[in-house]
């Protein structure tokens, strides 16, 4: 008949709580009605999610400026599933130092996972230019995803605007 929703979800922890009421009969039917309150939850940014099972899968992000080489994922990998990434220039060309082989895989359920390579920083040329992350994905569930950004100072490569 009809149900009537909270204004938004409400955040628990890593979870979040979408609180409504449904009721089974139509709007303007009051005879005899009866209701519930239900809870649905799901995880943090768990609507959708870029899934692969054994066989990989694969998704170049947009372009984006970020300053370290470290991106927070929410993600969840099976039994043998990993998430690998890769940083790519505006023309989808590898970084050196950036490359799948040199990135340290993401392995488990969390929703403040952490991707990162063996280089700890970009050199200076690569700082404040655009870049691309492609990112390979097997036996799980890739939530979302954000590049970590730092201020830099004029002097770090920032670019003049």
């Amino acid at each position: 008949g009809m149900i009537f929703t909270a204004r938004r979800p409400v955040v628990v922890q890593d979870k979040l709580y979408f609180y409504y009421g449904g009721f089974d009969r139509v709007h303007d039917d009051t005879k005899g009605v009866q209701g519930a309150i239900g809870l649905p939850i799901i995880r943090l940014d768990g609507f959708c999610s870029m899934h692969a099972e054994d066989k990989e899968g694969w998704l170049i992000s947009r372009r984006e400026v970020f300053h370290m080489p470290q991106v927070d994922i929410n993600a969840v990998t099976k039994d043998g599933g990993y998430i690998e990434a890769e940083l790519l220039d505006r023309d989808n060309r590898v970084i050196p130092g950036f490359s799948r082989s040199e990135c340290l895989r993401f392995q488990g359920d969390s929703v403040r996972g952490t991707i990162q390579w063996k280089t700890k920083s970009f050199p200076r040329k690569w700082r404040a230019k655009d870049k691309k992350i492609r990112f390979y994905v097997t036996n799980g569930d890739l939530y979302s995803y954000l590049p970590v950004a730092i201020e830099l100072k004029k002097d770090d490569g920032w670019p003049d605007y």
